[in-house]
């Protein structure tokens, strides 16, 4: 008998030149620190949901993951939805094509960004941004990253839920991209707070 060493199909795809099929780009931009991507990160490898990647690449506003077929990008993408407020866009490209028998062959690329808030941040609220939170206070603080961005009035202790659709309609055509007067407004990080400890009070007359 003959003995052959072999290596499995993910193995075989990964040291196979262009072998994947769909690409998944998580960003976070316009942010000075990365405390939700390092959020997400830690839910990423807690879960699993890399599984079936063929390779990972990092760089400064995120991570690139690639996969041997649009399934399990797919999984991947809903994975992130589930976690983290994001919005995705796919694009495809050709990449081969048998006139003959009429098929083609496709490369998928999936741009996955989240929004540009992290937990602590102080934002300003629009005025119908605020108003249709419960008629939430202008100024508030990210409460806390879930599916949802969740907000807290610092005077009132007051929390409202955001759905990302409704903050990523407030991207507009400006010129840098986005329209201010209608999405949430980040008027300072956590990392420019300061902590007070207060040891008394006195009544103001």
């Amino acid at each position: 008998f003959v003995v052959r060493n072999q290596q499995c199909i993910e193995c075989q795809s990964e040291f196979r030149q262009g072998s994947w099929k769909s690409l998944v780009q998580v960003r976070q931009r316009a942010v000075n620190h990365k405390r939700t991507f390092l959020y997400l990160e830690q839910l990423i490898l807690k879960h699993g949901a890399h599984r079936g990647c063929l390779s990972i690449e990092t760089f400064r506003d995120g991570m690139d993951f690639y996969f041997p077929d649009t399934g399990k990008a797919n999984r991947f993408i809903s994975f992130l939805e589930s976690v983290v407020p994001i919005r995705t866009k796919m694009s495809k490209k050709l990449i081969g094509e048998d006139r003959h028998s009429n098929i083609s062959n496709f490369k998928f690329t999936n741009l996955v960004e989240i929004v540009p808030l992290c937990r602590g941040d102080l934002l300003y609220l629009p005025h119908k941004i605020a108003r249709d939170l419960g008629d939430l206070a202008r100024t508030a603080v990210v409460k806390n990253i879930t599916h949802l961005i969740h907000f807290q009035d610092p005077v009132s202790g007051r929390s409202s839920s955001m759905n990302p659709e409704i903050y990523w309609r407030g991207v507009g055509t400006h010129t840098n991209g986005v329209n201010p007067g209608l999405r949430p407004i980040v008027v300072a990080a956590r990392s420019r707070f300061t902590r007070y400890i207060v040891l008394g009070k006195e009544a103001v007359v």
